[in-house]
C-alpha cells in the first residue's frame, strides 16, 4: 500500500521559530498522514470514493485520492499571557495532531 497511514512526525519543538512563546509541552507528535490511495481503499467521504472511482476509470480525469488526516485531536499548551506577560496560561490548540487517516 505503499506505505500508506499515519505516521511519527519528528518531535515538534518550542523552539521552531515563531513557538518560542510555549513553554509545556517541550516536544510533541504531531502526527502525519502519507501515501497513495488504492481504488476505493479507506474513503473518507463519498466524494473521495467517486474520485477514486473516476480516477480508476482514467487516470487523467482527477488526481488520484491521497492519505489525509481524517481525525485530530486537540493539544493543551502552557504559554506566556500575551496581553499579561508576568503570568501563565493555558490554550487549547484544536486539531493539532492526527489521530486517523483516510483516503481523500
Amino acid at each position: 500500500m505503499n506505505g500508506l497511514g499515519l505516521k511519527k512526525l519528528p518531535d515538534m519543538k518550542k523552539d521552531i521559530k515563531g513557538f518560542e512563546f510555549i513553554i509545556h509541552p517541550k516536544t510533541f507528535d504531531a502526527g502525519y498522514c502519507r501515501g497513495r490511495c488504492p481504488p476505493r481503499h479507506n474513503p473518507a467521504h463519498h466524494h473521495a470514493l467517486l474520485q477514486s472511482l473516476m480516477w480508476q476509470q482514467d487516470h487523467n480525469s482527477v488526481p488520484r485520492p491521497c492519505c489525509a488526516p481524517s481525525k485530530l485531536t486537540e493539544l493543551e499548551i502552557l504559554h506566556f499571557d500575551e496581553e499579561h506577560t508576568d503570568k501563565l496560561k493555558i490554550s487549547t490548540w484544536s486539531d493539532m495532531q492526527v489521530v486517523e487517516c483516510a483516503c481523500s
